[in-house]
C-alpha cells in the first residue's frame, strides 16, 4: 500500500470537483492509504471524505492539488496535481514547479507547458480528468425550460464571468448569427460570486434568444440532455470538463481547435473553431469581468467567423434530427467513445505510473 496524503479544496471548483474524483479512485483503488486535507474548511459528517482527514500516515507522498503559487511544504515526496491554460506558466510558479519532487498535469497541454520550464522533465506526469460509469449519458431525465419552447433547437454554454471563459465573445457571435431567429436559442449558464448576473448580462446586448440561467440545479446532467448542442469560446482550458460533459451525454459540441480540449476532441466528434496566433491577454480597463489569469499570459483567442460558421453548421446539420435518432450520427458516436480516455481505470493507470516512480526516486 502506498501512503497518500492529499491537500487541495474538495469543493464545486474545477480544482474541487478534480481532487475529489482522483482522490476516490484512489480509496477505491484498495492500493491507497489515503488522507484528504481540506484547505479552507474542514468537511462535514456527512461528506464521502470525512472520515479521511483523521487518518494517520507514517511517510506519505503529498500531493498540493492546487494552483503551484506557494512552495511545496519543506518535506521530501511532495509535489503538485495542477494545471495551466498558459503557453508557459508564470514565472512565480516555474520556481515552485522546479523546487516540487514530481508535478501531475491535466491534458497534454499542461503536461507541455510544464516539461517546458522545469530541469527534470521525467517527473512530469500527465492524468487526466476523470468521469465515473453513467455520471453523464445520453439517456435519462431532462431539465424543463419555463420560458423556452421544447420545438426550439438550444445552444448550451457553461461557465463563470471570467476573461478566460470569453463569454463576451459567444454572446456577440450568437447575435449577429441568429439575433433574429426564433426558433433558436443560446442558454448561457454561468455565475460569478462578485457580479451582478443581470447587470453583467445586459451590459452585452445580447439578442433576445439568449438567455441567462444563474439558478443552482441538481443534476447537471438533465441540463445537457434537455439541449441541442455545446458551444465554448474560451481562451484555452487545461481540460474543459463541460466538453467532456456534454460529448458523453451525446449532444454535439463545439470547442476551440487549441489547448486541453485536443487530448479528446478532434474533426471526427466534434466541431472545433479555428483560432489566432498566441496573443497576451491584456489589461481590462472596463473591470466587467474577473481575470484569474495574469494579463501578460498568452493564449489563443477563437476567430469570430468561425464561431459563427460551426454554430450553423450544427444548427443546420441536427435541427431536422429528432433527439432520440442523434446518437446515430457518426460524430456523436466517436464522441461517446470519449469515455473510453476518462474511465477510472485510464486514470488510476496514469496516477499509478507517477506515485511508483517518486517512490523509486
Amino acid at each position: 500500500m502506498i501512503d497518500i496524503e492529499w491537500r487541495g479544496t474538495f469543493d464545486v471548483s474545477g480544482y474541487g470537483i478534480w481532487c475529489r474524483k482522483l482522490c476516490k479512485i484512489l480509496i477505491e483503488s484498495g492500493e491507497y492509504n489515503v488522507k484528504v486535507i481540506s484547505v479552507r474548511k474542514r468537511l462535514e459528517p456527512e461528506d464521502y471524505f470525512y472520515e479521511y482527514q483523521d487518518i494517520q500516515l507514517d511517510d506519505p507522498i503529498r500531493v498540493e492539488n492546487l494552483i503551484p503559487i506557494f512552495p511545496p511544504i519543506n518535506e521530501e515526496k511532495t509535489g503538485f496535481c495542477t494545471c495551466t491554460e498558459l503557453k508557459t506558466p508564470p514565472y512565480d510558479q516555474i520556481q515552485n514547479l522546479e523546487m516540487a519532487d514530481f508535478v501531475i498535469g491535466l491534458s497534454s497541454f499542461s503536461t507541455r507547458a510544464y516539461k517546458s520550464v522545469v530541469s527534470n522533465k521525467k517527473k512530469v506526469f500527465k492524468v487526466n480528468f476523470p468521469f465515473f460509469k453513467d455520471e453523464f449519458s445520453p439517456k435519462g431525465k431532462s431539465f424543463k425550460f419555463e420560458n423556452i419552447k421544447d420545438e426550439t433547437f438550444k445552444f448550451l454554454t457553461i461557465g463563470r464571468i471570467d476573461v478566460r471563459k470569453n463569454l463576451e465573445c459567444l454572446i456577440k457571435n450568437f447575435t449577429e448569427e441568429f439575433g433574429d431567429e426564433r426558433n433558436v436559442a443560446l442558454i448561457v449558464k454561468t455565475y460569478s460570486p462578485d457580479t451582478c448576473l443581470p447587470l453583467w448580462f445586459n451590459s452585452l446586448n445580447p439578442s433576445k434568444n439568449i438567455y441567462l440561467l444563474d439558478e443552482k440545479l441538481p443534476n447537471m446532467s438533465y441540463l445537457y440532455r434537455s439541449v441541442d448542442a455545446y458551444i465554448t469560446t474560451d481562451l484555452g482550458e487545461a481540460w474543459s470538463g463541460p466538453c467532456t460533459e456534454a460529448m458523453l451525454s451525446g449532444i454535439p459540441t463545439i470547442a476551440p481547435r487549441h489547448s486541453g480540449h485536443l487530448d479528446y476532441m478532434n474533426d471526427d466528434n466534434s466541431w472545433l473553431i479555428d483560432v489566432s496566433g498566441w496573443r497576451k491577454i491584456g489589461y481590462r480597463e472596463d473591470n466587467k469581468y474577473r481575470n484569474l489569469l495574469p494579463d501578460y499570459g498568452e493564449v489563443k483567442y477563437p476567430i469570430d467567423n468561425s464561431v459563427k460558421e460551426k454554430m450553423r453548421e450544427v444548427y443546420n446539420e441536427f435541427k431536422s434530427i429528432p433527439k432520440k435518432e442523434r446518437t446515430e450520427h457518426e460524430k456523436i458516436k466517436n464522441a461517446l467513445k470519449v469515455f473510453d480516455l476518462v474511465k477510472p481505470e485510464v486514470i488510476l493507470s496514469q496516477l499509478n505510473k507517477c506515485f511508483k516512480w517518486v517512490n523509486n526516486n
